[in-house]
């Protein structure tokens, strides 16, 4: 269990969202950070409109582990070393060549031996998508309801990269490089490294894609493995579907949404989101014929087109079919991303009201509004709060928005319990659809 900061933490970790709306020829990017539960935020984030050219964007995204520094210059870095990369084979290779300046860096004044990032360069064309990545910082592309990966995870017991570090004379214990560190390649950690980038434990050496844009590519997630400990990628493009659908026309404002709900999900790891709506018209027009095929309001939180079925509407204040009052534990809400929970199965009904659908469209204020006292004891037993209900009897969600800390304390929570259920609270009260 994650420990539990004071309410000033929580309010400071969770609310330092910084967002940028880069638009142009047609394409808008969002972006979204929280440090979360972390002490400090070691992720860096590049939105650049400018080294590729006319027509062109170049992202980068670095995930720093043992420190915030590879991160920060790795994102300096990029634009410098980036000039022509359009393609996936020139952005590996200017990833190498980020990693060259942080080995000087380390020549000149160390500090990079076991600090280090991994890394998602992007650049978006009117004809391509180019993707390089090294570690866990990998992305989607969302192409008529399809879902394609940017990218594949370099874990350590990945049979190949297994292979690759054993025959260097390494060891992966735990899913660590000799016990150590988490990714099998990454930027900086020098501790890991040969001279030759074919030498190292931890390579440098990116892996490519090239990916044709064409008509219907509607937009991309990029984001680092604190949404992905809680997401899968279907389930992150079906939630900027749902919410794009309800009527969100800022990318900034998905990717906040997707950020917190990740934070809601139980990610204890920094967050970072970059949204690229390619044609957020055209996902609103798709989402139009999508709900018109099923006789639905283009609102509806039912987007998930295949991988939930539909249910109705329950009647206000009564308790939602995937939102059971069954006994659980505080963890349960934090291993979202885990197959035996049935409202978050895909093959389970997906009621319009239910909190913590996999497409996010129904997470919050005005859901939790509209439940009655039956509905706030089965939130409870949801979160692993059961044992509260009779603490809140008589409690309906509009009196539960209410409450804060010290009201919950006096109801007889004890103090992490009160600082969870307001966590989860302020998500609601500030992600309003």
């Amino acid at each position: 269990m994650v420990a539990s900061p004071s309410a000033a933490a929580w309010t400071a970790r969770s609310g330092g969202v910084t967002s940028l709306d880069a638009c142009g020829g047609g394409v808008c990017v969002g972006t979204a950070t929280l440090q979360g539960w972390r002490d400090a935020q070691e992720d860096a984030h590049v939105v650049d409109a400018r080294t590729l050219g006319d027509g062109a964007l170049l992202l980068g995204l670095f995930d720093g582990h043992g420190g915030a520094a590879a991160a920060a210059m790795a994102a300096r870095e990029l634009g410098g070393v980036a000039a022509g990369a359009t393609s996936g084979d020139a952005l590996a290779a200017a990833l190498l060549r980020v990693d060259g300046a942080l080995r000087r860096a380390h020549a000149a004044r160390g500090g990079f031996g076991e600090v280090g990032c991994t890394a998602l360069a992007v650049a978006v064309t009117p004809s391509t998508i180019a993707a390089a990545w090294l570690g866990d910082t990998v992305g989607l592309a969302c192409r008529g309801g399809a879902v394609a990966g940017l990218g594949r995870p370099h874990a350590p017991c990945d049979a190949g990269e297994r292979a690759r570090i054993e025959a260097l004379g390494g060891v992966v214990l735990r899913n660590r490089v000799n016990g150590r560190l988490g990714v099998a390649r990454a930027l900086g950690d020098f501790d890991f490294k040969a001279d030759a980038a074919d030498g190292c434990l931890v390579s440098p050496a990116a892996d490519f894609l090239d990916v044709p844009r064409e008509a219907g590519h509607e937009f991309l997630v990029l984001a680092c493995d604190g949404l992905w400990d809680v997401f899968a990628p279907d389930q992150a493009a079906r939630f900027v579907e749902a919410a794009w659908g309800r009527g969100a026309r800022s990318p900034e404002d998905v990717a906040r949404r997707l950020a917190h709900s990740a934070l809601l999900r139980g990610s204890k790891d920094n967050i970072s989101v970059v949204l690229v709506m390619l044609d957020g018209p055209g996902l609103a027009a798709r989402l139009e014929r999508d709900a018109a095929r099923r006789d639905l309001p283009v609102d509806a939180p039912t987007f998930d087109d295949a991988a939930f079925g539909e249910a109705p509407a329950p009647a206000p204040g009564a308790v939602p079919e995937a939102f059971p009052a069954t006994p659980g534990s505080r963890g349960d809400l934090r291993r979202a991303q885990t197959p035996q929970r049935p409202c978050l199965s895909p093959a389970a009904p997906l009621a319009s009201a239910a909190l913590f659908a996999d497409d996010g469209a129904a997470i919050g204020c005005a859901t939790v509004e509209a439940l009655g006292e039956a509905g706030v004891a089965a939130l409870l037993g949801r979160m692993g709060l059961g044992h509260y209900e009779a603490a809140l009897a008589g409690v309906d969600g509009r009196a539960l928005l209410a409450l804060d800390r010290a009201a919950l304390r006096g109801r007889g929570f004890d103090d992490a319990d009160a600082l969870y259920l307001c966590g989860a609270l302020y998500l609601w009260m500030d992600l309003r659809f």
